[in-house]
């Protein structure tokens, strides 16, 4: 056998640096030896200060940002209407929840841009509580209303998602900053009344890029503002 081929996959390192190693639980593949030849010791060991991983990289960089839209509800309260006198119970929330995820799909799905390990789904936040809607999209909207209805008062904030949906009937005053919820790398905040709604989209500048998050808002709006292809 060649041993210069064997000692290629081998780390070096001296007895006492593998023994404190072991101790750490330090990888010796992850160190850089001092010592001649590359050769890891007790001093490399000693002076080792882990890496975070990239998602702990990501939480301690936040970068915040927001971008805003005022978008014309009444259209979308018309369609509300007629759906009603046709013996349906859909509320403002289940249109808005579905035209997230139309906009999600369309901005987001397989999107290289995001960071690693962030999820695609949509959270739908009420009462300081979660609940996470995995492929809206593909449901009708009365599936979705009654998926919405169903998942009742639990709470999935653990649960790995893109966006939280923060959704409330317009009052004199309105949130003009909010932190982004544990997990989430945007929060769309939802002040809305019967003519216009004020939208505020919250985003970490780390791992979503500008354009998308921009774009994430144009499309919600279009959907909100011509809202028949919700029902498709």
């Amino acid at each position: 056998m060649d041993m210069s081929v064997a000692k290629a996959g081998r780390v070096i390192a001296s007895p006492y640096a593998r023994r404190l190693a072991g101790e750490r639980s330090i990888a010796l593949e992850a160190l850089s030896g001092s010592g001649p030849a590359g050769r890891i010791v007790a001093a490399d060991i000693l002076s080792y200060v882990p890496q975070p991983a990239r998602s702990e990289i990501a939480a301690q960089n936040v970068v915040p940002c927001a971008v805003a839209a005022t978008i014309c509800m009444e259209s979308l309260h018309e369609l509300l209407s007629r759906l009603c006198e046709a013996g349906g119970t859909f509320e403002v929330v289940d249109l808005a929840l579905r035209a997230a995820e139309f906009a999600r799909a369309e901005v987001f799905a397989g999107c290289a841009n995001l960071h690693e390990g962030v999820a695609l789904e949509v959270g739908l936040s009420k009462a300081r509580r979660q609940r996470v809607f995995a492929n809206a999209t593909g449901m009708s909207l009365t599936q979705l209303h009654q998926n919405r209805v169903e998942k009742g008062a639990g709470d999935e904030a653990e649960e790995p998602a893109l966006l939280s949906l923060r959704i409330a009937e317009a009052q004199k005053l309105r949130m003009v900053a909010m932190p982004l919820l544990q997990g989430r790398a945007m929060r769309l905040a939802i002040d809305h009344g019967r003519v216009n709604a004020e939208c505020t989209l919250f985003f970490d500048g780390v791992q979503i890029e500008e354009e998308d998050a921009v774009a994430f808002l144009m499309h919600f709006t279009a959907a909100i503002e011509a809202p028949l292809r919700l029902l498709v």
